[in-house]
């Protein structure tokens, strides 16, 4: 800062002249705005900024604007020029000029008619590609918050042709992208709901049915269980039945035993499981319900 503003800021008759209490002025440390021939800048003392000019990605070699270039008006609001690196004097006390960074800004906002908006954010492709030579707006700051009293529309691909023209041949998705550049995780298609709930619904039916067939199988083998424990053979001695074996009737009985009460009850409060399962996540009316009451997606 100038030696002049610190003396104003450390004076007695500053407490509300420069030290901005009750939004009256205050003195700060602020670079300044280095501006384009081009541009027409209407800049605060505390360092917002609305710069009209040509499209400038940062300083005034960038952007299709330093090229020459027709059409590519551009709109700049910058709240935070520098952000918390800004400096206003060098070391020599000379005054230092600072070029607009999406880097290094606090919060910006960027309209374009003609830029490479991905490149200038440092975004990368995704699904949806890169943006070259279109029209853009780009928002950048430590938190964003859109919020409507109503509802919120995200949509791509309604008009026929580009900013510069140009026939649209393909329909961009969205990209919900979360650490950007920084997490490994790969972007994924999103899920429809709709047919998720209708094939998570057949899973549960083929489910349920296989118990269906399990219970009965296992109907059938206790019958048949029961039957061999209590089998007889014709004796040698003038053809008349044996006694049943008593290791196949005790062998008989424990797996019987076994198979009713924990083979058969587990094939029971399974079903039942199901039955929950259905209730609460694909029933709409459950309170795990997995479709959003709210939110859409194609």
């Amino acid at each position: 800062m100038p030696k002049n503003k610190k003396e104003q800021v450390g004076s007695d008759t500053a407490v509300y002249s420069h030290k901005g209490y009750a939004q009256t002025n205050l003195n700060e440390e602020l670079p300044t705005y280095n501006r384009g021939e081009s541009e027409k800048v209407t800049a605060h003392p505390n360092g917002a900024l609305i710069v009209l000019g040509r499209d400038r990605a940062a300083d005034v070699s960038t952007g299709y604007g330093a090229k020459g270039d027709i059409k590519c008006a551009r709109i700049d609001l910058i709240a935070g020029l520098g952000g918390y690196s800004a400096k206003e004097t060098n070391n020599s006390g000379a005054e230092l000029y600072s070029d607009p960074n999406f880097l290094t800004d606090a919060s910006r906002l960027y309209m374009s008619q003609t830029s490479d908006i991905d490149d200038i954010m440092g975004l990368k492709a995704g699904t949806v590609g890169l943006a070259k030579r279109r029209s853009a707006i780009g928002l950048k700051a430590d938190g964003l918050r859109f919020v409507a009293r109503e509802g919120i529309k995200l949509v791509t691909g309604i008009d026929a042709k580009d900013s510069q023209g140009n026939d649209i041949s393909k329909v961009s998705g969205i990209d919900l992208w979360a650490g950007c550049g920084r997490v490994k995780d790969k972007l994924e298609p999103l899920v429809k709901g709709k047919i998720t709930l209708e094939c998570l619904e057949e899973i549960v039916e083929a489910i349920n049915d296989l118990n269906g067939i399990v219970s009965g199988f296992l109907s059938s083998q206790m019958e048949y269980n029961k039957t061999l424990a209590y089998h007889t053979h014709n004796s040698p001695f003038f053809g008349y039945l044996t006694t049943p074996s008593v290791d196949a009737i005790q062998g008989g009985i424990k797996c019987l035993t076994r198979q009713y009460s924990k083979t058969n009850v587990s094939l029971m409060s399974h079903k039942q499981n199901l039955v929950q399962l259905s209730s609460a996540y694909l029933n709409s009316h459950g309170e795990g319900y997995i479709l959003s009451r709210y939110n859409n997606t194609n």
